[in-house]
């Protein structure tokens, strides 16, 4: 059965108070599937307290910059929330990317603590993070009352491709409006798979949504899964709902298509869909609802959607449809207008889901985020 999320303007309307609710109403529901470790909704709830109390504890208040050193784990998903409780903001740090790339970050988000995994102690040491707090904190949930929810959740990197890595603040807003999504909405009963990683804008919907809707959260532990991994993952939690990039949908597709086999639906997004991969997925599996999304780091991911049909496969294009709810999708002239019907231009998202801009980039700021037209 749905249960509704608030929209924007409610009082409740946000990440960790949406998680608090899945607590009190499903404790002894299966909230986190790890490879050795599963939560309760009760369990991971304190866990979340305690680790909330650490980070108190070590001087960071509401709307600081924590920085996340650790691959997809149990504890990952646990220290996001604990610095969302206390009103914090998260800056994930996956540790297989290069160290570098870590260090521009850290360079940049000048975190006032970092949360380590016990496995990534030596390169927290190498990168020099400030004030490192342990992901396996003691089992005291002695945290207080939950903060008010900051703005700005985390702050997620851009890859780099059009220049360098620029930081990208994402709202409690943005990732709450992602509960109230439907088609793509979660239910308790729902198992949601989190093969991304933590770094990328992608896992905020395989994380938060799940646990915003009762539903439980199979992550796939491995820090580089090969795609066996994953089916594994898929096939022994039942999982019900992925969310993919779409290279690494059409892999799976090629080399695993029966761990669909549970699924009611895929997402698949950040590139062009293949027509042949999809109309293979849905000839095999034709109940599943396969949905195109499409939207950039800067507005949270997912700004439209499409269901694909038999018809998208016989035209050999699938578009990627729609705006979401709370979203919008306006096509502009050279001009920042609105384009004639029929004609061509570029494509401009607002909407709950929007950045308040790139982090120390008032230029950059001003140049992609605009005015609504």
């Amino acid at each position: 059965m749905s249960r509704p999320v608030p929209w924007p303007g409610s009082s409740d309307f946000g990440v960790y108070s949406n998680f608090a609710r899945s607590v009190a109403e499903c404790p002894d529901a299966p909230a986190l599937m790890g490879r050795e470790v599963s939560l309760s909704y009760a369990a991971l709830d304190r866990r979340v307290r305690a680790l909330a109390a650490c980070l108190t504890a070590a001087g960071v208040t509401h709307g600081d910059t924590v920085g996340l050193l650790a691959t997809r784990s149990v504890g990952t998903v646990a220290g996001m929330l604990a610095c969302l409780r206390i009103g914090a903001v998260f800056v994930p740090l996956d540790p297989v990317f290069a160290p570098e790339q870590l260090r521009s970050i850290l360079d940049d988000a000048s975190p006032v603590a970092t949360l380590v995994a016990e496995d990534q102690t030596a390169l927290a040491g190498d990168l020099g993070v400030a004030r490192p707090v342990s992901l396996s904190p003691a089992t005291s949930d002695d945290a207080g009352p939950a903060a008010a929810a900051g703005e700005i959740a985390c702050i997620l990197y851009t890859s780099g491709t059009t220049g360098r890595p620029k930081g990208v603040p994402v709202t409690t807003r943005a990732i709450a409006a992602m509960a109230m999504q439907e088609p793509i909405a979660m239910h308790p009963g729902d198992v949601a798979l989190n093969a991304a990683t933590v770094a990328c804008d992608g896992s905020l919907y395989d994380i938060f949504v799940p646990l915003m809707s009762g539903a439980a959260l199979a992550i796939v532990e491995a820090p580089t899964p090969s795609l066996d991994d994953i089916a594994g993952t898929m096939t022994r939690h039942g999982v019900t709902i992925a969310s993919w990039y779409a290279g690494l949908h059409h892999l799976m597709i090629d080399h695993g298509i029966e761990a669909f086999a549970t699924l009611r639906a895929s997402l698949s997004g950040g590139d062009v869909m293949s027509v042949p991969h999809a109309r293979r997925l849905l000839e095999r599996f034709p109940d599943l609802a396969l949905l195109n999304v499409y939207g950039p780091t800067e507005t949270c991911a997912q700004s439209m959607w499409h269901r694909v049909t038999h018809a998208d496969l016989e035209r050999g294009a699938i578009a990627i449809g729609r705006a979401l709810p709370g979203e919008e999708a306006v096509l502009l002239d050279t001009d920042l207008r609105p384009a004639q019907a029929g004609g061509t231009g570029q494509l401009a998202l607002g909407g709950v889901g929007v950045s308040p801009g790139y982090s120390g980039e008032p230029g950059l700021t001003a140049a992609a985020f605009i005015a609504d037209p």
